[in-house]
C-alpha cells in the first residue's frame, strides 16, 4: 500500500505542476506569436532601413570629404594671409627704419638725382660730334652743316 500511496502522491504532484504551468505556457505562446509578427515586420522593413542607412553613410562620407577639402583650402588661405601679414610687418619695419630721414629730404635727393641724370643726357646730346656730310648728300634746300640742335658753338656756351 505504501507503494500505491507514493505513486498516487507523485501523480497528484505532477498534475498540480501541470495545472500551474498552463498559464505560464499560455503567456509563452502569446509572446511567441507577438515575436513572430515582429520578426515578419522587421524582415519586411529591414532592407529599406539598410538602404537608407547606406545612403546616409555615403552622404556622411561625401560631407566629410568636402569638409576636409574646405579645411585644407582654409588652412592654405590662412597660411597665405599669415605670409602677407608677415611681409607687411617687415615692410612696416623697413619703413619705420627709413622714416628717420625726413620725406622732404628724400624728395630733394630724388629730384637732384633726376636733374643730374637729365643734365648728363643733355650734355651727351649737345656735345656729340656730328659727322659733316658732303654737299651731294645734303637734301635740297640745305645751305650747310648744322649741329644736332641747330645751335652754333657760341650759342651752346652761353
Amino acid at each position: 500500500m505504501s507503494l500505491q500511496l507514493s505513486v498516487f502522491i507523485l501523480c497528484l504532484s505532477f498534475l498540480l505542476v501541470a495545472i500551474a504551468a498552463v498559464p505560464f505556457l499560455l503567456q509563452l505562446w502569446r509572446t511567441m506569436k507577438t515575436l513572430e509578427m515582429t520578426l515578419q515586420t522587421l524582415n519586411r522593413t529591414l532592407p529599406g532601413l539598410l538602404e537608407n542607412l547606406e545612403a546616409i553613410t555615403l552622404d556622411l562620407r561625401h560631407v566629410t570629404r568636402t569638409v576636409d577639402v574646405q579645411v585644407e583650402r582654409l588652412a592654405l588661405a590662412v597660411d597665405r594671409a599669415s605670409f602677407g601679414l608677415g611681409v607687411l610687418w617687415n615692410l612696416r619695419s623697413v619703413l619705420l627704419t627709413g622714416a628717420r630721414m625726413p620725406l622732404i629730404r628724400r624728395i630733394r635727393t630724388f629730384r637732384a638725382f633726376g636733374r643730374g641724370v637729365r643734365t648728363f643726357f643733355n650734355v651727351l646730346q649737345v656735345y656729340r660730334p656730328v659727322p659733316e656730310r658732303k654737299p651731294a648728300e645734303l637734301p635740297e634746300g640745305d645751305a650747310g652743316p648744322r649741329s644736332s640742335r641747330g645751335n652754333t658753338g657760341e650759342e651752346r656756351n652761353r
